[in-house]
């Protein structure tokens, strides 16, 4: 089963996502804007339950995040 979930209103030129272990949390590597998002599952490994919670910026340490 596929579900899908647009970040496109935070970051439009994403690099990858991972979960927390528990599949609680979502965290999406954007490099448009050079920050790591971060999701609150509320039902756990599906995206379609996401909340953005808040965002971190890597500009500091890397430019181009892949």
């Amino acid at each position: 089963f596929l579900q899908d979930f647009s970040v496109a209103s935070q970051d439009n030129d994403l690099q990858s996502v991972s979960f927390k272990p528990d599949g609680a949390k979502m965290y999406v590597l954007g490099d448009q804007n050079d920050k790591v998002y971060e999701y609150d599952l509320s039902t756990p490994w599906d995206v379609t339950s996401a909340s953005f919670l808040q965002d971190f910026s890597v500009a500091s340490q890397d430019t181009d995040p892949e």
